[in-house]
């Protein structure tokens, strides 16, 4: 295996934050441990805040190569900054037909100077370009024109054209450059050799946008757990707490999702007001919006009893979550059938899972393995919520014993990779 050379292009990666450069992190981390040499075309950081990945791509078999983002920063500091930003967001809208906000639409220039001097001087096999952004997908099918010989995988980390970044916005989500976007991907996926995405859903969503498209030619490579991200744990650490029921979300908590965490919380609002023996205690870790702010203002007693943490450490937040009784996760109803990187860790915890959700592949998946419950129906959350708390006065969820989540683990699923790499 020793001579295998991989070629990544991710705009997103260490040192550049965010949960986005989380899967090609961890995936380099374990192709260089199997002695395959792994070159990664990545974004310069733009941003003050670094990585927290930055510990998994130290290895001499990972070669990273950062680029000029060639892309505001949408983050800008100085006030100069925010001229400029606005200059050149300006002249974006006006350079592209479609999403605006695609950070990858100047990057035509790397796909023809740079990437090929890479693969050639490396001797790369294979080249997997991983999306979000989309645009230099269609830079890509230029070098897979020029490489017949090079093994090309595009990859889908997330929908594209269905419900990507930008598409909040009007100017971009409706209309003739949304029209734009779907065409720009139907004629990609028609002319692309090979797709990878992460799960079974991604995959019907891109089968079902042309009948030339070939569902063969798509792969299905799915995220998962790092066990290394737990070391020096304890995996089987407990809520120590007598008749309290610690209920923990974490991750970012859009506001796309008030219409779900809402009437969750003043289910546990009430059920608290109550004289129940079990008490109820919930905590975020992460992001939250103005609607969870605004009801912790109306709702002042609330505030005993639902902590707000914010960003933590990825060590602290690991560690609060072990004492969880319960991991929540608010779904997108767009996306019934895709598994947040959070699931992945909550099930290598064992943390039983309340999923809240449009009924869809996820939450079959979780209530028919019995690893946890899941609230469907939005007419009735709250009321499902305070009755399923009066059930755990008795007995508390426990996820099932017999679950083996081995095959979601990171380092078995890179298998398949190594797979492609070596086929």
């Amino acid at each position: 295996m020793g001579n295998s050379q991989l070629l990544v292009v991710s705009f997103v990666f260490p040192p550049f934050p965010g949960v986005g450069g989380r899967r090609w992190a961890k995936f380099s981390k374990y192709l260089a441990k199997k002695e395959i040499k792994v070159h990664v075309v990545h974004s310069k950081n733009p941003y003050p805040k670094k990585s927290t990945y930055l510990l998994d791509i130290v290895n001499s078999n990972i070669v990273t190569y950062p680029l000029n983002p060639r892309f505001p920063n949408y983050a800008p500091i100085s006030f100069f900054d925010k001229i400029k930003t606005r200059i050149v967001t300006k002249y974006i809208q006006f350079y592209t037909k479609g999403n605006f906000y695609d950070r990858s639409l100047f990057w035509k220039k790397y796909f023809e100077n740079e990437i090929p001097q890479i693969i050639e001087k490396n001797k790369i096999e294979t080249v997997i370009i991983s999306g979000g952004p989309f645009h230099y997908f269609i830079y890509g099918l230029q070098l897979q024109k020029k490489y017949p010989n090079i093994k090309f995988y595009f990859e889908y980390r997330d929908p594209w054209a269905d419900f990507n970044v930008g598409y909040d916005d009007p100017r971009v989500g409706k209309g003739a450059r949304y029209e734009y976007e779907k065409q720009l991907e139907i004629s990609f996926l028609k002319e692309a050799k090979n797709v990878i995405c992460v799960s079974d859903f991604q995959k019907q969503l891109l089968v079902q946008k042309d009948k030339q498209i070939n569902s063969d030619k798509i792969i299905v490579i799915p995220n998962g757990f790092d066990k290394d991200d737990f070391a020096g744990y304890n995996k089987f650490a407990e809520n120590t707490e007598k008749d309290v029921l610690k209920i923990i979300h974490v991750g970012t908590l859009n506001y796309e999702k008030a219409d779900l965490f809402i009437p969750f919380l003043k289910a546990v609002t009430e059920f608290n007001s109550t004289e129940n023996k079990l008490k109820v205690k919930v905590e975020f870790i992460g992001p939250v919006n103005s609607e969870l702010m605004q009801f912790l203002d109306e709702n002042k007693n609330s505030s005993e009893f639902i902590k707000v943490y914010g960003e933590l450490s990825h060590f602290e937040a690991n560690k609060k979550l072990m004492e969880a009784d319960i991991a929540l996760w608010f779904k997108y109803d767009r996306s019934p059938g895709d598994f947040a990187t959070k699931y992945f860790e909550y099930i290598y915890l064992r943390k039983f899972i309340w999923v809240f959700s449009k009924d869809g592949e996820a939450t079959q998946f979780i209530e028919n393995n019995k690893i946890g419950k899941a609230f469907t129906d939005k007419k009735v959350l709250e009321s499902n919520v305070l009755e399923t708390l009066s059930q755990y006065e008795v007995q508390k969820p426990l996820f099932h014993k017999e679950f083996d989540s081995e095959k979601f683990s990171i380092e078995n699923i890179t298998e398949k990779i190594i797979s492609i790499v070596k086929k």
